[in-house]
């Protein structure tokens, strides 16, 4: 369809023209998705855009320094300010507000309206130019540009920000509740596809010792964070936990945590050159009796700059080292906490599983080798480290292998549990939508972990790519849009 066409198209499908905001069609002026070689206002004469201005952040005017020829005449500097119909300008009292005086042209998204003139307090009537018969395309093929420049101009808040209020609470909960088992299904997914490749190296997925491989698997790589993710997956993939376990036996726990911790941090590449300390010595005297066939990691595939000193991959190795012992009878310990009879009861329970005590070792009081000593940490896994491992390992590697061997009331239990876990501690991305979608009551409107869980649905799925109209409050703010043809 060209843009000729455009004049001609109906806007309106049920209910006339889609109800889009003054605030996002903006942009169809200041982006120029218009048939720019075809403008002409309303009273006939020709537009030659220079340059569409710049957006007005403050009061007054939409656009300013904006640079426009009309007919054959001068070319002239000034405003344009933008409505959706022809008599917001007086319904708005521009009229009487002399920071209108400056305004070059009335740009209006639809020809409905009062056919009288704009008149500025000086008492000039500028020309008024019908945006909607002049689109370049189609208004929802523009829609994802239009949606990227209010964006972009709300400094990175979300483009509905702006009409929260036309959504009730109870609408974005119900819809975030929507989205919160989706999210718990693409984790389940991202495990089946790994599950696959295990099953292809040789793994038996009828024996426990792979759903534990799988499990070390997904546990390693919820304590890399975001940085060193990579890294510590690709570690437990080329070191399994059977091997780690193996090359680490010894009857004493003290001797078996110490080879642990050898093996982990020589086969990262991390373990150091020199002997800064007696630990360091410790591991270094154990490293050539327990590397046999080992080949480390490079130990710039490992990530420290602009982390928290607790989340260096240094202290994450130890914490994996201490729960390795722990991880071969992990899922059923997890399991017999699912019978417990409330969520409280189970999260309880499965903490508990996870919650590993710094209990004054090396990793107590340092953070890399060879640093300085700091305060004694408590845990090197806390509260909410076990609850990220929990919401993103435990409970959805449970899920997986209840699906597949056909084991409904735990799966149902499994389920629940993730649903209604207890809240913790907001990140980056719920903090940001609990601040838009909630504004200050976002503590209390969102209560469980699992909402926290469909927020993050909410912006990866909807959000971030900006795909508003599918997104149900999004269509609750913007309206619907006619189909395009």
């Amino acid at each position: 369809m060209n843009a000729a066409e455009h004049v001609a198209e109906p806007w309106g499908g049920p209910g006339g023209p889609p109800e889009l905001p003054e605030r996002l069609l903006r942009h169809l002026w200041g982006e120029l998705h218009l048939a720019l070689d075809r403008l002409r206002t309303t009273d006939g004469a020709p537009l030659t855009v220079v340059r569409p201005g710049r957006l007005n952040g403050d009061s007054g005017p939409d656009y300013l320094e904006a640079t426009l020829r009309f007919g054959d005449g001068p070319v002239r500097t000034g405003a344009v300010e933008i409505h959706l119909r022809r008599g917001d300008w007086s319904a708005h009292g521009h009229e009487r507000d002399r920071r209108y005086n400056q305004v070059l042209l009335h740009a209006v998204v639809w020809p409905d309206g009062p056919l009288a003139p704009a008149r500025r307090a000086d008492g000039i009537e500028p020309p008024t130019l019908i945006l909607s018969e002049y689109l370049s395309a189609p208004l929802r093929t523009l829609l994802p540009a239009l949606l990227r420049a209010e964006s972009a101009a709300s400094r990175g808040d979300l483009p509905c920000a702006f009409g929260m209020t036309r959504v009730s609470e109870g609408e974005k909960i119900d819809w975030i509740d929507r989205l919160a088992p989706e999210r718990f299904q693409s984790k389940i997914d991202r495990l089946r596809g790994r599950l696959d490749g295990l099953i292809g190296a040789g793994f038996d997925p009828n024996r426990g010792s792979t759903w534990t491989q799988l499990l070390y698997e997904a546990v390693a790589d919820g304590l890399g964070y975001s940085k060193n993710r990579e890294p510590f997956t690709a570690l437990a993939r080329r070191l399994p936990l059977a091997e780690l376990r193996h090359r680490s036996a010894d009857p004493d726990p003290t001797e078996r945590r110490l080879r642990t911790e050898t093996v982990l941090f020589g086969a990262a590449g991390l373990l150091p050159t020199a002997d800064d300390d007696g630990y360091t010595a410790a591991l270094r005297d154990r490293w050539p009796l327990l590397n046999s066939g080992l080949v480390p990691m490079a130990a710039t595939d490992w990530q420290f700059f602009r982390l928290r000193p607790a989340n260096f991959p240094t202290v994450r190795l130890a914490a994996l080292a201490a729960l390795s012992d722990r991880l071969p009878t992990l899922l059923a310990d997890a399991t017999r906490a699912l019978s417990l009879p409330t969520i409280r009861d189970r999260a309880t329970a499965l903490r508990s599983l996870l919650t590993i005590p710094a209990e004054g070792g090396y990793w107590a009081t340092h953070h890399r080798f060879g640093g300085s000593a700091h305060e004694p940490a408590a845990h090197l896994v806390g509260r909410d480290r076990a609850d990220d491992l929990i919401l993103n390992a435990v409970l959805p590697t449970l899920a997986l292998g209840a699906d597949l061997h056909g084991r409904l009331v735990l799966a149902a239990d499994v389920a629940a549990t993730w649903l209604g876990y207890p809240k913790g501690d907001d990140n980056e991305t719920t903090r940001r939508l609990g601040r838009v979608l909630f504004g200050p009551r976002a503590g209390a409107a969102i209560r469980t972990a699992g909402q926290q869980q469909g927020m993050i649905q909410l912006d990866r799925a909807f959000c971030s790519p900006l795909h508003c109209l599918d997104c149900a409050i999004g269509r609750r703010v913007f309206g619907a849009l006619p189909t395009a043809d």
